[in-house]
């Protein structure tokens, strides 16, 4: 139940546990907890790797070799390599014959020369292997995660696949993996071996492969429409005494859209099972099945029936009875099903490989490619929104009730920590996992109760609060309270029995009013819900983001570029760290359904971009243009990285503090303009910096700070330790530097500090941006009127540091 996270006053300490043993980090400087935590794994793989398990008597039986892993894994504590195959050119693995030879030769079993594959470009590649029989084979797996009505239709589907690899080739091969049609993937992250610039260019997979098992690439799949290889038609009926029946009918569906990759064109459905969930007022379940076998989980309320292989000849039926509680009333929940099963020789997206050829060796390898379509899962359990001091205002279910004592955990674990913005955004139980986003002074707190990637509960976590924010105009705890009949019916049509469906706000105010006046008025007058009953047409189009009908007498539309640095940089100027990081927002006021096209003037300036729903994400890959029909509105159109060479920013800042030796320290800051930023400006106008502050943290044992400046304002505040210098706007035609002078005195009794304040540099520079972006044209077709067009850009700081 140890959170993954724990954070002190000077450290962080971030740790995995894997059988019975943990592998901790002590961090001392703001970190991704994310990226320790895939060290840390990536490490126990390297043992497991080694030593064949990783466990407390292997670890003692071979503690030289962990050691000397580490030393090569982590250099002066930062991560160099994790690549077994490098490692082990490096560190011979431990076995009786090599533990032997070393004592025989009285050498260390740590090489002294550095392999070639370290410090070459591919070091996921020993060299020098060698193999009397040379064989590659793939494994391309595709996964369903889907909610179905009970008349068989599609409420959401999404589709993922995984192409796995395992290699024994000799030499350094350089494999080329063309597809039959690389159109149906989508939204593809590869193996670092895999050459991205090609495959962006010819569509191809280009790579010498590591030797062993590897996964090549993830991808996602655009399902326009789906018919699953299987059909489930649940049958639940209470008499009036209180117990009920069940029937449940599994069988196959002719149609499947489904693409056979054999020769016999036959697929066959395998691993098939299903779980039933009952409410917790139900005692036991009674039943019996002509295929297969069941079994009833008194702890979960679960039945799970266990088929096999399905028969194509006919549907398989299981039937029982339903006993309830004594003194139990009739559930109001329907029980919840989930469906299992796998389908070799199959995909959905009908991805094949066309031909997997290999240069650099003479040697003819035996090649083969094997697929298979599975199930999924993604489901919440119950989520909570609770105030800072653990308050529990909303709370929404859909698995059964779940007692609300779960959320004690949580609470506990939050008043364990001095902010609410230190708790882990994961924690977990043996039996839940708790999911959590702080804003505004609520959690919002999802409880699920099966492994998942955390990262899409968490995405979910932020739409819904932006679909409130959207709403209410505001997300905190008068908001909730005052429209929580509004909270209740936007998580209704959100998430359906626990599963995400739509979060589009366009699609969700067609079902759902926003709270007013007036709706309250007429829903009161006319004795109807503000929830619509018709389903709108934007939920069920291909563009679920804009609502149908939009009308407009002057119509336009406006993008904001913004380009953010987030930068350290050390005392004499000079940049430690810069990343950059750009958004282009849009603002929305166009009739009908216009179709949009942006081109950039160099889009090769800007990197890893990700793109609103509504952004064609396979015609930008193709052509580098944003193609799209525009949400009505605000809306974040695409966020992007810009990569930095060089990076000069628009000012500087000079910090200095001394402390005499009766422990009173002056501090003194200087800012200037720099002559030659390396900012690219839209106008033929200078570039002057707005907006400037300084932000200065001291530490703890300072009991206060005097200053004076001549320019702006500044102000101490004594709860957080620091001084606020609002500057404003630069004068450069005086050619006067703004500078402030103040003295820090420290606590009674104190020494002087060791540690040095922290200094945090705010600016804005309108018209401007770091990568030179710049829109070339934006055309609007479907539509025959010229609505007004306009582009705006401006740089401004992150979290901009400057070390004294």
């Amino acid at each position: 139940d140890i959170p993954p996270v724990i954070v002190t006053p000077n450290q962080y300490l971030i740790h995995v546990l894997h059988g019975q043993l943990y592998i901790v980090a002590v961090v001392t400087n703001e970190v991704s907890p994310l990226m320790v935590i895939e060290v840390l794994h990536r490490v126990v793989a390297v043992f497991l790797e080694y030593f064949g398990t990783f466990d407390e008597i292997c670890i003692k039986n071979n503690f030289a070799t962990v050691y000397q892993l580490l030393e090569e894994m982590l250099d002066n504590g930062n991560p160099l390599t994790t690549e077994p195959n490098a490692l082990k050119a490096l560190i011979t693995p431990p076995s009786t014959m090599n533990r032997i030879a070393a004592l025989v030769a009285g050498k260390s079993r740590v090489s002294n020369v550095l392999p070639e594959s370290a410090v070459s470009d591919m070091p996921w590649r020993k060299t020098g292997v060698r193999y009397t029989q040379n064989e590659i084979f793939f494994d391309i797996v595709e996964e369903i995660d889907a909610i179905v009505d009970k008349n068989g239709q599609f409420i959401s589907c999404e589709v993922s696949g995984l192409i796995h690899g395992k290699c024994r080739l000799s030499g350094i091969p350089d494999l080329t993996m063309v597809f039959t049609d690389p159109s149906v993937i989508d939204d593809c992250s590869f193996h670092p071996c895999v050459r991205y610039g090609r495959y962006e260019r010819e569509r191809v997979i280009s790579f010498v492969p590591p030797d062993g098992q590897f996964e090549l690439m993830q991808y996602r799949v655009q399902v326009q429409q789906l018919v699953p290889p299987i059909y489930c038609e649940p049958r639940v009926s209470f008499l009036d005494k209180g117990n009920g029946t069940l029937e449940l009918v599994i069988g196959q569906n002719t149609m499947a859209t489904l693409v056979v990759n054999s020769s016999k064109k036959k697929y066959t459905v395998e691993a098939i099972s299903v779980q039933i969930t009952f409410p917790k007022s139900v005692r036991t379940v009674d039943a019996n099945t002509d295929a297969g076998s069941c079994l009833f989980d008194d702890s979960t309320k679960t039945l799970t029936w266990s088929i096999g292989k399905m028969q194509v000849k006919r549907p398989t039926v299981l039937r029982g009875n339903i006993i309830l509680q004594q003194n139990a009333s009739i559930p109001d929940e329907k029980p919840n099903v989930l469906v299992n099963f796998k389908v070799p020789m199959t995909t959905i997206s009908g991805l094949s490989v066309e031909t997997l050829v290999i240069t650099n060796e003479k040697y003819k390898p035996y090649k083969g490619v094997r697929t298979l379509t599975r199930t999924g899962r993604f489901q919440i359990r119950i989520l909570f929104i609770l105030t800072s001091t653990g308050e529990i205002i909303i709370e929404k279910h859909w698995r059964g009730m779940t007692n609300r004592h779960v959320c004690d955990f949580f609470v506990e674990e939050v008043n364990k920590y001095k902010f609410r913005e230190e708790v882990p955004p994961i924690l977990y139980t043996s039996k839940h996992y708790f999911i959590n986003v702080y804003r505004e002074g609520l959690f919002v707190l999802a409880v699920i109760a099966h492994e998942i990637m955390p990262l899409t509960v968490i995405e979910l976590l932020h739409h819904i609060v932006a679909v409130f924010r959207d709403y209410f105009g505001t997300f905190d705890e008068n908001a909730i309270k005052d429209n929580f009949s509004t909270v209740y019916q936007l998580l209704e049509e959100m998430i359906d029995n626990g599963y995400p469906l739509t979060t589009e706000p366009n699609a969700l105010k067609a079902m759902v009013a926003p709270p007013s006046t007036v709706n309250r008025i007429a829903a009161i007058v006319s004795g109807r819900s503000r929830v619509s009953d018709v389903l709108p047409d934007g939920a069920i189009s291909n563009i679920p983001w804009r609502k149908a009908g939009v009308k407009y007498t002057q119509n336009e539309i406006y993008f904001d570029i913004v380009e953010e640095i987030d930068a350290i940089v050390d005392t004499h100027g000079q940049m430690i760290s810069c990343e950059v990081n750009g958004i282009i927002n849009g603002h929305s006021r166009l009739s009908g359904v216009p179709d949009l096209t942006m081109v950039f003037v160099d889009p090769s300036v800007i990197d890893d971009c990700s793109f609103h729903p509504c952004v064609r994400y396979s015609r930008y890959e193709r052509e580098r243009v944003v193609s799209f029909v525009p949400p009505d509105g605000q809306f974040e159109l695409m966020q992007y990285r810009v990569q930095v060479q060089q990076m000069i920013p628009p000012i500087f800042c000079q910090p200095h503090i001394k402390w005499s030796e009766k422990g009173v320290g002056t501090i003194e800051l200087a800012l200037g303009a720099r002559n030659m930023p390396t900012l690219v400006s839209n106008t033929k106008k200078p570039i002057v910096a707005e907006d400037i502050t300084v932000e200065v943290t001291f530490p703890k044992s300072v009991r206060t700070v005097d200053t004076n400046t001549e320019v702006g304002s500044c102000l101490y505040d004594d709860s957080t330790k620091s001084i606020k210098w609002n500057v404003g706007k630069l004068n450069t035609k005086k050619n006067i530097a703004p500078t402030l002078k103040g003295s820090v005195l420290l606590q009674p009794g104190a020494a002087i500090p060791d540690e040095k304040p922290i200094v945090l540099l705010g600016f804005k520079v309108p018209f401007t941006t770091v990568s030179g972006l710049t829109v070339e044209t934006l055309v609007l077709t479907n539509e025959t009127y010229k609505p007004y067009k306009g582009v705006r850009t401006l740089t401004k700081s992150g979290r901009f540091q400057i070390r004294m």
